[in-house]
């Protein structure tokens, strides 16, 4: 499954360096809670997005995603 998940807008209108050095810790700090569930998974980032690419199932990802702060939308 892919997820694209949105970040706060406060954090999209940062410096290209904070940006970049903020998503790069969320990024990170996501895929290390996530890979307890799929050591397969893959969380890449943009500017003002994430894509997480799994093979689990929509409520396991979700459940752990929505208590995640920074994030705007989840599908």
């Amino acid at each position: 499954m892919l997820f694209v998940v949105r970040f706060f807008p406060e954090i999209t209108i940062k410096t290209r360096q904070v940006r970049r050095r903020t998503i790069r810790v969320v990024r990170r700090s996501l895929r290390i809670r996530l890979t307890a569930l799929d050591e397969a998974i893959s969380v890449v980032g943009e500017w003002d997005n994430l894509e997480i690419r799994t093979e689990l199932s929509d409520p396991v990802i979700l459940g752990r995603c929505r208590i995640w702060p920074g994030f705007w939308s989840l599908p």
